[in-house]
């Protein structure tokens, strides 16, 4: 399934409190994998790639909501 259709069927709003406390968690673990990332393989450090990227794209979102994430 495609992420468009579901998009489409998931309409529902994630609440900003649940967005703010799963952006916090990935950071979280981004933040355990970069310390250790000498010893990552490649698929390692994709993923590591990926989570960033979807706290920037989370973080986007909070900013286009007008809401206001704390830094850690």
């Amino acid at each position: 399934m495609t992420t468009e259709k579901l998009m489409h069927k998931n309409n529902r709003k994630i609440s900003d409190e649940d967005l703010i406390d799963f952006v916090k968690e990935l950071e979280d673990v981004y933040d355990s994998y970069l310390r250790e990332k000498e010893d990552k393989a490649v698929r390692d450090l994709l993923l590591l790639n990926e989570i960033y990227n979807s706290m920037v794209e989370i973080k986007r979102v909070l900013r286009v909501r007008k809401v206001e994430v704390q830094e850690l």
